[in-house]
This record gives structure tokens, sequence and C-alpha cells, in this order.
């Protein structure tokens, strides 16, 4: 949640002659992780005018996909195309065991003196994303399975295949899959929000 500056943050930011002292490094480093979480598409309904991300769509193959994640288990699937179809990714929702299994990495950086409350979420988030990306496809070539975290793996053995991964791609490249996870995740959070909605889902065949 936003938290209001201080009174001394604000003296940091008032406009003056030249020899205005600069902002503390407090004001410098919120500000630096707002800028952070925009880059993340994150959406800011409470700050200022700052409108909220359009709210996605809902075709029925996704609900009736979504439908079947709750019902039966089977992971709930998306496949975005990114460069007019030159480069595809899936992502999927992933097991209660994996997700303890980020939880163990966050902890375990806790160890390397990483501790406030944003950072964790943060981290806990990239390794959820790194966690969800299933296939990756260029145009006319077959899909790559990603098994990023390998089932018998130990929290500090993913931790290093996640810091391996992350390292071996070009930065522009790594920006492209987290903004299509963040619709995949926001996609997913949305129809959790209508599960008590009985007109919103189809009857199934």
């Amino acid at each position: 949640m936003y938290e209001q500056p201080t009174e001394e943050e604000l003296a940091g930011l008032e406009v003056g002659p030249a020899d205005t002292p600069p902002p503390s490094p407090a004001v410098v480093e919120r500000a630096d992780k707002l800028i952070d979480r925009l880059a993340d598409g994150e959406a800011f309904t409470q700050v200022g005018d700052m409108p909220a991300a359009e709210q996605l769509s809902y075709p029925d193959s996704d609900k009736l996909a979504f439908m079947s994640h709750l019902l039966g288990g089977a992971p709930f699937v998306k496949t975005y195309e990114l460069l007019g179809g030159e480069l595809t990714l899936e992502f999927g929702s992933v097991d209660a065991a994996t997700d303890a299994k980020l939880a163990q990495m966050v902890l375990a950086d806790e160890k390397d003196g990483q501790g406030s409350q944003a950072d964790r979420a943060r981290r806990y988030n990239a390794y959820l994303l790194a966690a969800s990306l299933r296939r990756v496809a260029r145009k006319g070539e077959p899909r790559v399975n990603v098994d990023l975290f390998s089932a018998g793996g130990t929290a500090a053995d993913w931790r290093k295949a996640y810091q391996s991964w992350q390292a071996s791609m070009p930065r522009a490249q790594y920006l492209a899959i987290r903004a299509s996870y963040r619709k995949f995740a926001k996609l997913l959070s949305e129809l959790l929000e209508r599960v008590d909605d009985p007109d919103f889902w189809p009857t199934p065949s």
C-alpha cells in the first residue's frame, strides 16, 4: 500500500533556489521502487489520477480451462504470441508444492541480508514468473519446454537455476517475458475473483 512521505522527506522535494539540498536518500530509494513497480505494469488506483490497467476480456476457452483447473486439478495454461507470432510463450499455474518451494527460496534470500517486505514480494513474484513459464517457441520451430525448477531440487538449487536463467538472456527479452506473465497473472487473479458469480461461467459441453 502507498505510504505518505514524512515531512522530512517532503522537505527534500521543495522547490527553491539553486542551493536547495537534494532529496534525501529515502526519497530517492522510494522513487526508484515506484518506477520499478510502474515498469512491472502495476496499476495504481489509489494514487492521484493514475488510471488502472484496462480490464481483460474473458473468452469462454479461458473460462472453461480455469474451471477444469479448479475442479479437476489440471494446470491453467495460457499462450501469448509476441512480435506478430514470431515468438510464443506459454505460462501455466503452479502447484502447491512448487509454491512452497518458491517461498523457501525467498526465505533463503533472507539469510543473505535481503529483508524488506517489498523486496520479498518482488523476489517471490520473479521466482513465480520463472516457475510459471512452460514453453518458448520461435515461429516455425518446435516449442522448447522450460523446466527451470526440477522436482527433486532444493531451494538452493532452484535459486542457482533462476540466476543462471535470468543472466543468460538479454534484458529486453526478459522484460518481454515479464510483460506477458503480468497479463497471465492478472487473468488468473481476475478469474479467481469471479468464482462466486454464477452468470459469469459457461456451461461445459
